[in-house]
């Protein structure tokens, strides 16, 4: 009817990968997520210079809808624009916090992030070094120190040549996994080296060698491992032939996002600042939260938290990988909202009470300008959900459903403000507000060849913990998924923890198989 329907119907078609997209079609129906929701934010944004949430995507998810709404909308957020060359690095909200959650807690290594890629030929030494080089180059934020001063953490940029760059072989003596994880939870000096390094490992077990990058949470996120992979590829094949990659420069560095981020969040003394109003929802929406949820653990906590942890999952079968995305499309929620539901009701189920608030990681990449940009997008939420009055699981949705875009509408206030704002009782021994995470997480699919070779990715083990327990609901790219489960050793044995993923596993049959049965009557204990 519009040029806006039109634009709208081809966005769709073009993040969806469909051609059948028509004015009245569904975008969840479709196949639609929330991470590709984000897409469809970032192009709308870029093609019709409009500011559009996603909120507004999933309150009018046909084109007609949202066209007409879009039409309506007026700015509420500046783009992200590159500043001079010559512009001081600049640390966003998020990155303070999790600077300031470093010094006081000593995570050892926990807040490490790894990408693991087993290439079925062994690479170059001295051309891998070369790539990185060139990838450090290219990515401000990795090769962005951050040191302490008398007003804080203090970022300070090094140029390319004096950014040493931390590439070895490692020679696996045991067996991989095990070597995965202990290289990965090596801690960063912040203050003094880069966060990133990269490791080849090879040996008689290793056919071919395997690929590990792990970078600080503080310079990169899980979107970020797309980019990273694609860009260190582009060097590497460059380097192997003689030559510098011949790339575009990025439309936007890290640091760009983090001031254009501060100036328009304004301070939170402001009774006008968009910072000040949204922390101002969040002390509403938190009051009373509980302390500490009642979880069935194994030991009593500790009165300092080791942050030791380990792994347990479970593969779900494909039909229930469809039954779950079946069941997020009849209700207008997403894959993550079914997961989140689910989690509050096994923990719910478990004794841990009618109000559930958990954590859950959200990117604020909807700025066209910073999608193939490596860095730290990530504030964290607390989504609360209440299981008062024994409500079915659709029913449960829907309350998931308005909290989280209430949520997701002011999800700019850095956690660490939130927590400052609510002020709930602390200890090191437990985090803030929340002890149990819950986060959507999709593999990039397009890593079957890179470096000129055959390859694929390669889980890594954890032995670390950020919380008492972590649920990701993992997408591989390829229609599979399964449910990984991250916990503190110092509550949880391991069989306890897989027991966890089985009995999640189990909510989400009966969710999936009669949406309609109340809570209470899901059954979360196996006839064993």
């Amino acid at each position: 009817v519009t040029a806006y329907e039109e634009i709208v119907c081809q966005v769709f078609a073009a993040v969806l990968d469909r051609s059948d997209v028509t004015a009245d079609a569904d975008f969840f129906a479709l196949g639609g997520h929330s991470l590709l929701s984000l897409r469809v934010v970032a192009r709308l944004r870029a093609l019709l210079g409009v500011d559009v949430g996603v909120r507004d995507l999933f309150e009018a998810p046909t084109p007609a809808a949202l066209a007409a709404r879009l039409t309506t909308q007026t700015g509420r957020r500046p783009a992200v624009t590159r500043r001079g060359p010559d512009a001081p690095p600049v640390l966003s909200h998020f990155q303070r916090g999790l600077w300031l959650i470093e010094q006081v807690y000593q995570t050892r290594g926990a807040y490490n992030v790894p990408l693991a890629v087993h290439v079925s030929d062994r690479l170059d030494l001295d051309v891998l070094r070369a790539a990185v080089r060139d990838l450090v180059a290219r990515h401000e934020v990795l090769r962005t120190l951050v040191r302490s001063s008398d007003d804080g953490p203090d970022p300070v940029l090094l140029a390319p040549e004096d950014a040493a760059v931390d590439v070895a072989e490692v020679q696996a003596a045991g067996p991989v996994a095990d070597l995965l994880a202990e290289l990965t939870a090596q801690p960063f000096d912040l203050a003094t080296q880069i966060p990133l390094r990269v490791r080849m490992i090879t040996g008689e077990q290793v056919d071919g060698c395997v690929l590990l990058l792990v970078c600080h949470h503080i310079a990169a996120d899980e979107w970020s491992f797309a980019p990273l992979l694609r860009d260190l590829d582009t060097a590497y094949r460059a380097r192997a032939a003689g030559r510098a990659p011949d790339w575009e420069p990025l439309p936007a560095q890290y640091s760009d996002y983090a001031a254009t981020l501060h100036d328009w969040l304004g301070e939170a003394t402001d009774p006008a600042s968009p910072l000040r109003r949204q922390l101002d929802y969040w002390q509403h929406a938190l009051q009373d939260l509980p302390d500490e949820l009642d979880l069935p653990t194994d030991r009593p906590r500790p009165a300092t938290a080791s942050h030791r942890g380990g792994l347990a999952r479970a593969e779900l079968p494909p039909e229930l990988v469809e039954a779950v995305r079946r069941l997020a499309a009849q209700h207008g929620v997403t894959v993550f909202m079914v997961v989140q539901a689910a989690v509050a009701v096994l923990l719910h189920r478990l004794g841990a009470g009618d109000d559930i608030p958990l954590g859950s990681p959200v990117a604020d990449r909807a700025d066209e300008a910073v999608h193939d940009t490596v860095g730290f997008f990530l504030n964290t939420l607390v989504l609360r959900v209440n299981l008062s009055g024994n409500p079915t699981f659709a029913d449960l949705l829907d309350r998931v459903r308005a909290v989280d875009l209430e949520a997701f509408a002011r999800a700019d206030a850095p956690f660490d403000a939130v927590v400052d704002t609510v002020k709930p009782p602390r200890a090191v021994s437990r985090h803030p507000l929340f002890q149990t995470m819950v986060s959507y997480q999709r593999r990039p699919s397009d890593v079957d060849r890179l470096f000129g070779a055959a390859t694929r990715l390669v889980e890594v083990p954890l032995d670390t913990a950020k919380f008492d327990l972590e649920f990701a609901f993992i997408e591989d790219g390829h229609g599979g998924a399964h449910i990984a489960l991250n916990y503190a050793a110092d509550l949880f044995d391991h069989d306890s923890a897989e027991q966890l993923v089985a009995r999640l596993r189990t909510v989400l049959e009966h969710a999936c198989a009669d949406p309609c049965r109340p809570v209470a009557g899901v059954e979360v204990v196996s006839g064993a």
